[in-house]
């Protein structure tokens, strides 16, 4: 089934301008994870999901049983994240180089920034449960935003979610 996208060809991407570079660095993963997403989104409505399903793969996955479209999917996500990434993020995109299989890339980036494992649970529940706000309103509303994405990234990440009782 082909999800055609609204917005192709209306969007100028070279107006709109790209997503920062992602050096690597753990703490900007997760803005540059929406930005790509988002701006894969703009350019093929069929990337993002299929970003969330390769990111959710625990084996490699291999070119070879993908479809035309979904290799050609996969070379445009690999391009991609190649222009948006440096140094050592720079590096796990380029052991991919003779594949050019963008959706292993993904789910490598996914495993490495976002790990499926109890101690990335805790940490983020941790931060969930011992927020921190800065006096100054301007400040405090972006400490109450930033608290409100922890807490849908720790349901994310774990399946569960925040309750009343865990507070």
């Amino acid at each position: 089934m082909s999800v055609t996208n609204p917005v192709a060809g209306i969007i100028d991407t070279r107006v709109l301008g790209k997503p920062n570079h992602f050096s690597g660095r753990e703490q900007e993963f997760q803005d540059f994870k929406f930005q790509v997403i988002v701006y894969c989104g703009l350019l093929e409505a069929e990337l993002p999901p299929m970003m969330k399903i390769s990111a959710q793969q625990e084996k490699e996955i291999n070119m070879g049983p993908l479809t035309a479209d979904q290799q050609n999917k996969a070379k445009m996500l690999y391009y991609i994240l190649a222009m948006l990434t440096s140094k050592k993020a720079a590096r796990l995109v380029r052991k991919e180089e003779n594949t050019m299989n963008g959706f292993e890339v993904w789910r490598k980036m996914m495993n490495r920034y976002e790990p499926k494992h109890g101690a990335r649970y805790m940490s983020l529940l941790n931060e969930v449960l011992n927020p921190t706000f800065d006096q100054k309103l301007e400040e405090y509303e972006d400490g109450l935003l930033s608290w409100e994405q922890k807490v849908m990234d720790y349901e994310d990440a774990s399946g569960e979610k925040v309750s009343d009782n865990t507070m």
